[in-house]
């Protein structure tokens, strides 16, 4: 029998990067807006995937063992609602970073990142993802 998903007041960002420091100065910046939840690996993610409802992931793309794009196909196939946001410091990856790679729901943040243009894209992410819902519920009405 799996765990039942938990639920929270706010909305839930899930932030992953395998720097500590970089994580949580994200999760101070989304902290007063959202309930951010913060991991350290890929596999640290999925593992929150599976326990929370999760709108929001904003993932770094260069990670050791589990890629940020190898993270994002695998919370598509869990979890096609959620909206993706993936980090990059290397300009020739962000340029590489296809739609094609990891779906419509997705958009690329340059590390690094200007704090109001980020909040700005959280913020529009959890919009896209609150539309992906409403139009799911939508469709899957008899």
């Amino acid at each position: 029998m799996e765990p039942p998903i938990l639920q929270w007041n706010k909305p839930v960002l899930l932030v992953v990067d395998d720097e500590r420091s970089v994580a949580l100065s994200l999760t101070r910046i989304f902290r007063k807006d959202y309930h951010v939840l913060t991991a350290f690996s890929g596999e640290e993610a999925l593992a929150f995937l599976k326990k929370h409802d999760i709108s929001v992931l904003l993932t770094d793309y260069q990670m050791p063992g589990m890629s940020g794009i190898e993270l994002i196909q695998e919370v598509s196939r869990i979890n096609p609602h959620v909206f993706h946001l993936i980090m990059s410091g290397h300009l020739e990856i962000e340029q590489k970073i296809q739609y094609d790679d990891v779906g419509s729901n997705c958009s690329v943040v340059s590390k690094p990142w200007d704090n109001e243009e980020l909040i700005e894209k959280v913020a529009m992410a959890f919009s896209a993802s609150h539309a992906l819902r409403a139009e799911r519920r939508l469709t899957s009405l008899p």
